[in-house]
């Protein structure tokens, strides 16, 4: 009976943190990541003049003027996430937090945003989005091909889809759009494009096969955003030390720097 309530007590905490994966997926997220009360905002400097000054320095004295607003219990600079890292008094304060830093920064010279050309937060949910738009291209993909077939309409040429594929395989053309549009952005071109040829060419079973691939695809970056949700307290602190974001040396990893970097492998994020 125990072991039972036990598992019972898991899997609801599981279907918790696949919730606020989802949630946090969902388009609008501003740069941030929220799991309850937590969050994690992404700044940028807004012009030249605070980009001298240095995003982190300034997100420090950002997070000093948060910390002291009266509905905010831990508010500090995370130089390994380049993120401020916000901790509100009640869930439903979040928002209402997120106004204040948001005012704050500004007057600070800061914005929401990220850096583009920094390493993505470990629970970026783009990986999810990308996974999600993708599976859900295969899946139109594959009814058109039917409903084509179905209503007897003549496919699309062989060739079409040959050269699709081959497209969507080059090397080239995949460092050409990945440098136009970006990683994720090139994903769903090209997704977009293939459920199109092939729905066009009533061949749906490439596009089965691509959407079993994008569904363990969603499962693991879902599973990899919801392992950081789990060990966030552990990870995330004022007092972890941490590589200093936009350096090219880091400081020296004490004993609680390598038990979370431990902890991560272990847990799979």
């Amino acid at each position: 009976m125990a072991g039972t309530a036990r598992a019972g007590v898991r899997g609801a905490d599981a279907a918790v943190r696949v919730g606020r994966v989802a949630g946090n997926a969902l388009p609008g997220g501003g740069g941030r990541w929220r799991a309850g009360a937590r969050q994690h905002v992404a700044l940028r400097p807004a012009h030249a003049e605070a980009a001298r000054h240095g995003r982190e320095r300034l997100g420090r004295r950002v997070a000093a003027a948060v910390a002291e607003h009266p509905d905010v219990l831990l508010a500090y600079w995370d130089e390994g996430l380049a993120r401020l890292v916000v901790t509100a008094s009640e869930d439903g304060l979040t928002d209402r937090v997120l106004d204040h830093v948001v005012d704050v920064a500004a007057c600070h010279g800061l914005e929401l945003g990220g850096d583009p050309e920094e390493l993505s937060h470990p629970a970026d949910p783009v990986a999810v989005r990308v996974a999600a738009a993708a599976l859900v291209a295969d899946v139109v993909g594959t009814g058109a091909a039917f409903a084509a077939y179905a209503w007897r309409l003549p496919p699309s040429p062989r060739t079409v889809t040959a050269a699709v594929t081959f497209l969507r395989e080059n090397p080239r053309v995949r460092a050409v759009l990945r440098r136009r549009l970006g990683g994720p952005g090139m994903d769903l071109v090209l997704a977009g494009a293939n459920a199109v040829a092939h729905g066009a060419g009533q061949s749906p079973a490439s596009l089965v096969l691509d959407g079993a691939l994008r569904g363990c695809q969603l499962a693991e970056a879902v599973a990899r955003v919801a392992a950081f949700d789990s060990v966030h307290d552990e990870l995330c602190a004022p007092e972890r030390v941490s590589v200093g974001a936009g350096s090219g040396t880091g400081r020296r990893c004490g004993p609680r720097r390598r038990r979370s970097t431990r902890l991560m492998r272990r847990r799979g994020v």
